[in-house]
C-alpha cells in the first residue's frame, strides 16, 4: 500500500492499495461518518463492479446511479439528470457522493459535488489508468460545452481517492493504452523516475500510479486554481482537446497527439531541439501507443477558444528540454505567424 497526501486547500489522502474494495467501508469511515451514500457510476462500471462494491457496504445506506458511458455524456444535461435522481432520493447536505468510474464520471461526481448545495462531499474510486493517475487528483471538476472540452467547471477537492489497481484488469486494451497518455505527459514534464521506468519496460502498475500522482502534486500544491505553476501540466492538452473532440478520439490518443504539435511548435519556435521530438516518438513505439500524425497549424483557429487563454494571449506548454516546461504566450494576433 502507497500513501500520498495532498497538501492544498483541503487537504485529503490518496491510497493505492490492492485490497481497497475488499475494506472500502473502513476506509470511507476515516473520513466519514454519516449513513448515507450514492454512488455516481457508467453503465459499463456498473455491469462489471457494482455488485462486488455494493457489497462492501455494510453500515452505509449506498444507492446508485447510473449514466451513460462515453465523453459525451459528459455535458450540463448530465449534470441535471443526476441532481433530479439525487432529489429524488431526498440527498441532503451532509451525504457523501461516491465517483465510482473513469475521467468522465470523476469529473461529473466532482462538479454535482461543487454545486448541489454549494457543496458537498465526496470520495474518488477510479477504475481507469486514466482517472488514477490525473482526473481523480487535483480538484478540477467539469462538463464539456458548445464543443469546447470541460469549459464549464469549478475546482471541489474530494475527501480521499481510493485506487485500487486490480480494476484496470478488466480494461480492454485501448482503454489501459488510453491513461498513457496522462502517463507519457507527466514523465516528460518531471523528473521523478517516472520516465526511466517506462523506457527500461519493467515498471509496476502500482509504482507508475505513485509515481504519476507525485509529478501531478508536485504543479498542484501551490498553484491549486491554475495560474501559474499546474498550467505545465497542460503540456499536450491545448492543442489534444481540440484533436480529441474534432477526431472523436480517446482523451489519451489526443493528448500523444497533441504532444507532438507542442513539440513541432516548440522547434518551429526554436525552443525545442528535433532530437526531443525523436526520443518521444521512441517512448511511443516502445509502448504500442496510438496517436494522430497531425499538422498543429490545422488546429490554431480552434485553440482560440482554449479556457487557458487569457488578456488576448494564448498560452502554449512547450519543452524547451525533457522535464523543462514554460508557458509561451503568443497575442491573438500572432497566431498565424506560429
Amino acid at each position: 500500500m502507497k500513501t500520498i497526501r495532498i497538501d492544498c486547500k483541503d487537504s485529503y489522502d490518496v491510497i493505492i492499495s490492492n485490497d481497497i474494495l475488499a475494506n472500502l467501508e473502513t476506509y470511507i469511515r476515516r473520513v466519514y461518518k454519516g449513513k448515507k451514500a450514492f454512488i455516481i457510476t457508467d453503465n459499463e462500471v456498473f455491469s462489471l463492479h457494482i455488485d462486488s462494491l455494493l457489497s462492501q457496504f455494510k453500515e452505509i445506506d449506498a444507492r446508485v446511479i447510473t449514466i451513460k458511458s462515453g465523453e459525451e455524456t459528459k455535458n450540463i444535461d448530465t449534470v441535471l439528470d443526476i441532481i433530479n435522481k439525487l432529489m429524488d432520493y431526498k440527498v441532503e447536505k451532509t451525504d457523501l457522493l461516491i465517483s465510482f468510474g473513469g475521467g468522465v464520471i470523476t469529473d461529473i461526481t466532482g462538479f454535482v459535488a461543487s454545486i448541489l448545495f454549494r457543496g458537498m462531499n465526496y470520495i474518488n474510486i477510479p477504475t481507469t489508468l486514466l482517472a488514477d493517475v490525473d482526473a481523480s487528483v487535483g480538484g478540477k471538476c467539469g462538463v464539456d460545452y458548445k464543443n469546447i472540452k470541460n469549459v464549464i467547471g469549478t475546482f471541489k477537492e474530494p475527501l480521499m481517492v481510493l485506487i485500487d489497481p486490480k480494476f484496470l484488469l478488466t480494461l480492454k486494451k485501448d482503454e489501459l493504452k488510453n491513461g498513457f497518455g496522462e502517463v507519457v505527459k507527466h514523465a516528460l514534464i518531471n523528473d521523478n523516475g517516472l520516465l526511466e521506468n517506462l523506457n527500461n519496460g519493467t515498471f509496476q502498475v502500482e509504482d507508475i500510479i505513485y509515481l504519476n500522482i507525485l509529478t501531478k502534486y508536485r504543479f498542484i500544491k501551490d498553484d491549486l486554481y491554475d495560474n501559474n505553476e499546474r498550467m505545465m501540466l497542460n503540456f499536450g492538452h491545448t492543442f489534444g482537446h481540440v484533436i480529441e473532440l474534432k477526431h472523436h478520439v480517446k482523451h489519451g490518443v489526443a493528448v500523444l497527439s497533441g504532444i507532438l504539435c507542442a513539440l513541432d511548435l516548440g522547434i518551429n519556435l526554436k525552443v525545442t531541439d528535433i532530437s526531443l521530438k525523436n526520443q518521444v516518438l521512441d517512448i511511443y513505439k516502445k509502448l504500442n501507443l496510438d496517436y494522430l500524425e497531425v499538422n498543429y497549424k490545422d488546429y490554431l483557429e480552434l485553440i482560440k477558444t482554449d479556457k487557458k487563454n487569457r488578456d488576448g494571449s494564448l498560452n502554449f506548454i512547450l519543452l524547451t528540454d525533457l522535464y523543462k516546461p514554460i508557458i509561451y504566450k503568443v497575442m491573438g494576433d500572432e497566431l498565424w505567424t506560429l
